[in-house]
């Protein structure tokens, strides 16, 4: 995970604030993440996926805000409904 800076696309040149291997069911925690913007740089089968996260720890996300994140399958990552990212 990297530190987004305005109009700087991930992720060269910039912060690496986490760096985490996934447990076999794709549950992953960066434990010392302050609350702020970040690129998730999933490496996965060879190939690097990037998606922007906004990540807010002053809220309790119990419920519909938690529902959301990235889905990592065989050949795919993508955005669902019902998954956490963190």
């Amino acid at each position: 995970m990297y530190e987004a800076k305005w109009r700087k696309p991930c992720c060269k040149e910039l912060n690496l604030v986490g760096n985490q291997m996934t447990a076999a069911n794709g549950d992953f925690d960066f434990e010392e993440v302050l609350t702020g913007e970040y690129w998730l740089a999933v490496k996965w089968n060879g190939r690097e996926n990037v998606i922007g996260i906004d990540l807010d720890l002053r809220h309790d996300w119990e419920g519909s805000c938690e529902a959301q994140g990235v889905l990592i399958e065989k050949n795919f990552l993508t955005w669902v409904a019902g998954r956490a990212i963190m």
